[in-house]
């Protein structure tokens, strides 16, 4: 009896961190790194033209920050 392994969706393989992540304007090694760094260099990397801030990685990621659950 042959062995066929099921393939993963894409929504799997994105929540599991690996897949497809073209929708967003931001990899998750970007991400990584922003989680990896504190302080003023945090606020710094996150001033720099690659992130435009907080409203700009918002915007990359496709999340309205102002809505409110």
């Amino acid at each position: 009896m042959p062995f066929f392994k099921k393939k993963k969706s894409a929504a799997d393989e994105a929540a599991g961190g690996g897949g497809d992540s073209s929708m967003f304007d931001i990899t998750l090694d970007q991400l990584k790194e922003l989680m990896e760094v504190r302080g003023k260099d945090l606020k710094e990397k996150l001033k720099s033209s690659e992130y435009n801030g907080v409203k700009g990685i918002l915007e990359k990621l496709k999340v309205d920050g102002k809505k409110r659950t």
